[in-house]
């Protein structure tokens, strides 16, 4: 029996073209936040919550960078600068509950300074933190009591920039 020599040339294009049908490697893996990160985003959240529950209003003004839109016109005699009092007034008069974090039931880093959390919150006897229905709308069973919140890393600081939950 015979082989049949093919020329080198042949042979290099036989080789580039079953190369370039070949699956391409999935690419590694983005570059993910390193953990100390993350954590430190979780303190920040767990600090902010902490103090807004014990009234250290002026300690979670400090990490609160989110909208103040809302909270101005609720309590339009306070300058809108002054967070401290904004949050004390969400806490104590406007309906936000303000309570420590019991659980963090996801933590996720989507880019190098952004940190989602999944929380639930623990009320003063122990037990989860429940939203259900509001306002007259019928009573289906259901219950809230994961909530999402993001943390920014900006300019070197862990900044929350959500309100805790709100109860009419």
């Amino acid at each position: 029996m015979r082989t049949q020599r093919v020329p080198a040339a042949r042979g290099l294009l036989v080789l580039s073209l079953l190369t370039a049908c070949a699956p391409t490697p999935a690419p590694p893996p983005a570059t993910s936040t390193p953990i100390p990160e993350l954590a430190q985003a979780e303190q920040a959240l767990t600090g902010y919550f902490a103090a807004l529950a014990n009234g250290r209003f002026a300690e979670a003004g400090n990490i609160y960078a989110g909208p103040v839109a809302s909270l101005q016109a609720n309590n339009p005699d306070v300058n809108p600068a002054d967070h401290a009092s904004l949050l004390e007034r969400y806490c104590t008069q406007n309906g936000g509950v303000c309570l420590p974090v019991g659980k963090y039931a996801q933590r996720s880093a989507p880019a190098q300074d952004t940190f989602v959390f999944v929380v639930e919150f623990t009320n003063p006897d122990g037990t989860t933190f429940e939203i259900g229905p509001c306002c007259g709308e019928a009573d289906t069973g259901q219950r809230t009591r994961e909530f999402t919140y993001t943390v920014l890393l900006l300019d070197g600081e862990y900044q929350v920039f959500k309100l805790p939950p709100y109860v009419p």
